[in-house]
């Protein structure tokens, strides 16, 4: 049973939580500009800099 607190309060765990902690603290700082350049032009940027995401988003209207 010591062990499995163990595991749970180990290392990674704290440095999960540290980061967490981090992360929230910089969300304030964190801004989209929505309007400095069209969404077209970033996803071209992307894809020049070889990035490739497996996400896929539907637009339009769902009935």
């Amino acid at each position: 049973m010591l062990r499995e607190i163990k595991e749970v309060f180990g290392r990674e765990y704290q440095k999960e939580v540290r980061f967490l902690e981090f992360k929230n603290s910089m969300r304030r700082y964190v801004k989209l500009k929505n309007e400095s350049e069209s969404i077209d032009d970033k996803v071209e940027r992307l894809r020049t800099m070889g990035y490739f995401s497996d996400c896929h988003i539907k637009v339009g209207d769902f009935e």
